[in-house]
């Protein structure tokens, strides 16, 4: 394409105020369409470039987290984008949409979130980007892939919990994957992580700054007391914190009296092999 027709600069800036599109798209645009600024517009609009940009500065504070495991259970992916409104979350071509994501993420494993907007996604032969371009000219909001996780190892399992408002997926390092009895204890951590949100797998993966917080907060509270009592009320606190907060220390969901530490050394033991819980993501929309 040439520049035949001269496009002046306050053409361009007319027709960026009137679609939200980026500037070289609109004099692309009013190139194409010869000057004509209606022409342009539906060239936007066909290229979803129109109704993309002018939603791009909206909050997309709804959406869904789909996950894709591989049917040998060694691979998987947890994937959240956003949107603006519950009724587009619930839309049979959204929720395609973020599943298909999943897939595509086990299957190129991208290295970041830009590297995946820029991966082709097959169902549509564009990018990930070009095609939420397209996804949010069809259904008239701002969308964007928010997060995405990916896992391998012995076994992968996944949990999508409240409609795809909450996912989970957890890798398990372990010698005996095709028991039945160590894949219902995967899908149950994956559970209990949806409902107890951890911070981590083990107190040694809390941040430092976190820990120092904690330790802040509870001397404060421990004011006035003897200096003994104090560092013994400090370890105390943080106990209490680690089982809150770490998912090998929280009391297990569906049977508070065991931790979810015992119940995988329960679980492995009883099965005749080794299970460990390796890593987790869980990912909220809202949060």
């Amino acid at each position: 394409m040439t520049d035949a027709v001269q496009i002046s600069a306050q053409a361009v800036n007319e027709l960026r105020s009137r679609t939200g599109a980026g500037l070289m798209a609109c004099k692309n645009a009013l190139v194409e369409a010869a000057g004509n600024a209606e022409k342009a517009i539906d060239i936007l609009r066909a290229k979803g470039e129109a109704s993309a940009a002018k939603k791009a500065d909206r909050d997309a504070k709804e959406g869904l987290v789909a996950s894709y495991v591989t049917a040998d259970g060694k691979a998987g992916a947890l994937v959240q984008v956003s949107c603006e409104t519950d009724f587009v979350a619930k839309t049979p071509d959204f929720a395609s949409f973020v599943k298909g994501i999943a897939q595509h993420v086990v299957e190129n494993h991208p290295e970041s979130v830009e590297a995946l907007n820029a991966q082709v996604y097959k169902p549509t032969g564009a990018t990930i980007k070009d095609s939420l371009t397209t996804m949010v000219a069809k259904l008239g909001e701002h969308m964007q892939v928010k997060a995405y996780a990916l896992s391998k190892g012995d076994l992968i399992e996944q949990y999508i919990h409240l409609g795809g408002k909450v996912g989970v997926l957890l890798h398990l390092t372990t010698n005996i994957a095709q028991k039945p009895e160590v894949k219902a204890l995967a899908r149950d951590i994956c559970m209990h992580i949806a409902a107890s949100a951890p911070l981590s797998v083990g107190r040694e993966e809390i941040p430092a700054d976190v820990v120092a917080k904690e330790k802040e907060i509870a001397a404060e509270q421990a004011k006035g007391k003897p200096a003994a009592a104090i560092e013994k009320i400090i370890a105390g606190k943080l106990e209490k914190f680690y089982a809150q907060s770490c998912l090998l220390e929280q009391p297990f969901v569906k049977n508070p009296d065991v931790t979810v530490r015992v119940l995988v050394d329960q679980t492995a033991k009883q099965a005749g092999g080794t299970v460990t819980v390796v890593s987790f993501k869980r990912f909220q929309v809202g949060a």
